[in-house]
C-alpha cells in the first residue's frame, strides 16, 4: 500500500482549470447528460456509468 501511495495521488476535490477551456454551465450540463446516456451500448460503446465503476477501482 505504501508503494501505491508514492505513485498515486488522491483525486482532487476541485477540478483544476484548463487554460483556454473555461468551465461553463452548458459544459457541465452536457457532461452530466452524457455521463448517464445508455444508448452508446447499441453503438458498441459503453456509457460512462457502465465503463467507470468506482467501487471496482474504475
Amino acid at each position: 500500500m505504501s508503494a501505491a501511495k508514492l505513485i498515486f495521488k488522491p483525486i482532487p476535490s476541485i477540478v483544476p482549470a484548463v487554460k483556454d477551456n473555461l468551465i461553463t454551465h452548458e459544459k457541465v450540463t452536457l457532461g452530466k447528460s452524457l455521463f448517464f446516456v445508455r444508448g452508446y451500448r447499441r453503438a458498441g460503446l459503453l456509457a460512462a456509468t457502465r465503463a467507470i465503476t468506482l467501487g471496482l477501482a474504475g
